[in-house]
């Protein structure tokens, strides 16, 4: 399984994208969720300028298009409301979409999983409770990243990745605790 969803990226792909171990059920069981994934992260204007996004962009679109899709596409259009984000005459800016929650922590926790297993090269039990927050358009003055970075900074076991242009993490590995960063959609330069 690759790990992040090697369709997060655009092609040619990174030199240096992540496997781990998966039967080929597991594997092909994601399939659905990852494209979930990227289609929420895709829509959102936030992330318009990141160069994966955009080559991926008919990619997203040819797959709400799908026969097998047109349930998905008419729930998540009819999830949609107008932004909270207001322009200058006080008019919403855009739509968003409600986010399946259960779904997108289910995502988050099996990335976890694998990124634990590639940096320990061991699996976690199954009984490891794992904790996933996510937030859009954090930046380094956020006020979660600055706490963030209040743990990462002293800590001694910590560890850092990019894969791509598009994707990084930053984790720290305790005996009896793990934290992790993850970033997905950065702007490419």
């Amino acid at each position: 399984d690759h790990v992040p969803p090697k369709l997060l990226f655009s092609r040619p792909y990174p030199d240096n994208l992540l496997t781990v171990p998966a039967c080929t059920d597991c594997n092909s069981s994601f399939q659905k969720d990852d494209e979930y994934l990227r289609t929420l992260i895709s829509l959102d204007f936030r992330v318009a300028e990141n160069c994966d996004v955009q080559a991926n962009f008919s990619a997203v679109f040819r797959s709400l298009q799908r026969a097998d899709a047109k349930a998905f596409a008419q729930n998540l259009f009819r999830s949609m409301s107008d932004s909270t984000i207001l322009n200058s005459d006080g008019e919403p800016m855009g739509r968003t979409f409600a986010i399946d929650r259960l779904r997108v922590n289910a995502i988050g926790s099996r990335m976890i999983r694998a990124f634990y297993f590639i940096e320990t090269k061991n699996a976690l039990s199954p009984d490891v409770r794992i904790n996933v927050q996510a937030k859009v358009g954090i930046g380094p003055h956020d006020p979660d990243a600055i706490e963030l970075a209040k743990i990462f900074l002293p800590a001694h076991n910590k560890k850092s990745r990019s894969i791509g242009k598009s994707f990084s993490y930053v984790t720290v590995i305790e005996k009896e605790f793990s934290m992790w960063a993850l970033m997905l959609y950065g702007l490419c330069i």
